[in-house]
């Protein structure tokens, strides 16, 4: 009896040494597996705008980062999403929605070029299509879009070349692209730009309202037809070009840098104004100011510029301390269309 009493207290006093170890190493064992069901969530749900198991169709693209350079897409009628994903060693293709009848994407593969199309009939009782180009990371040569009737998200983008053409779209929006060069080329599509880095941004061919907000352009040139022009920058770095036929252009920086000219031009039913007043800035040395046509410079030998030109509408220039001065919502915001509060962004999963 007693050898057995001494067994059972030593029984319960090895426990009770080892009960410390014991319960780290269940916390151990439950740290580990909510890891591995979070690491096999994010590998198996690159799309975040829809749970994978519910996709139509998801193609993995058969090359690697460094194995493609060049990138098309043609695709009309959908919501189309391309990006980066830090996940993914290779691209992919996902398609989902529901009610869109036959339609697949198609994935054409020669050397380092890739071409993603969709194909087949859309189906008219389709409630909504998107379309996810997904990329791994990296520096790619070029990406080029083509199509109609898109609502367009353009996301965390590295290339050379970025080319888009589309018409008769919902809006296209653009954010966190690094680039050398950016083409954009629409019809009556609203464009708007966040936070995007590039050597110089073309807009022509388009209609619709523009919307730049906090980018890092050296060179703009920015046409439209009968749309808006809104800009709000936190530096002018270079040569500034922005143009509409009917309607109106504002541009608002937080900082205005020395050596700038200034130039802006409206017609006869627009007015121009610049507020720059110098309780910020150094106040433009103005040429010209009548109204209609304005021309003024900081610094002494400018070697940076800004040129903004309306038909008929007007043109303000002038500085905000702070974004958030900036009441969209107010009833008289002049560019409820350019709205950049109203910005969404795609649902892509970094």
């Amino acid at each position: 009896m007693g050898g057995e009493r001494n067994l059972d207290a030593r029984i319960k006093l090895l426990l009770k040494k080892t009960r410390p170890f014991q319960l780290l190493f269940v916390v151990v064992a439950v740290v580990c597996l909510l890891i591995f069901l979070v690491f096999n969530f994010s590998l198996n749900d690159h799309s975040g705008a829809f749970d994978s198991r519910h996709a139509k169709q998801q193609v993995e693209i058969p090359v690697t980062r460094e194995g493609l350079t060049d990138l098309h897409i043609e695709a009309s009628g959908v919501e189309l999403e391309i990006g980066m994903v830090s996940s993914l060693s290779k691209p992919q293709v996902i398609l989902a929605g529901e009610g869109y009848g036959d339609q697949l994407a198609k994935v054409d593969l020669e050397g380092t070029q890739c071409t993603v199309s969709l194909q087949g009939d859309t189906n008219t009782d389709a409630k909504e299509l998107t379309m996810q180009v997904l990329l791994p990371q990296g520096d790619y040569t070029s990406v080029s879009i083509n199509g109609d009737a898109l609502d367009l998200h353009v996301e965390d983008l590295r290339t050379n070349y970025l080319l888009a053409e589309i018409t008769n779209s919902g809006y296209a929006y653009f954010a966190g692209v690094k680039a050398d060069s950016m083409q954009i080329i629409g019809g009556d599509t609203p464009l708007r730009f966040y936070d995007n880095q590039a050597t110089s941004l073309s807009i022509a061919g388009s209609s619709g309202s523009v919307t730049l907000l906090e980018n890092d352009f050296e060179r703009v040139d920015g046409e439209t037809g009968s749309g808006n022009i809104f800009c709000y920058d936190t530096r002018v770095n270079g040569q500034w070009n922005l143009s509409t036929d009917t309607g109106d252009v504002t541009m608002l920086s937080r900082n205005l840098p020395y050596n700038l000219l200034i130039q802006a031009q409206a017609g006869l039913s627009g007015s121009v104004e610049v507020g720059y007043d110098g309780r910020y800035w150094k106040e433009p040395d103005v040429v010209s100011n009548d109204g209609s046509l304005y021309i003024g410079s900081v610094g002494n030998n400018p070697n940076k510029f800004i040129q903004c030109v309306t038909g008929s509408g007007s043109i303000y220039i002038g500085q905000r301390e702070r974004y958030s001065n900036l009441d969209p919502y107010a009833s008289d915001y002049p560019y409820a269309d350019t709205n950049p509060y109203l910005i969404e962004r795609s649902t892509i999963t970094k």
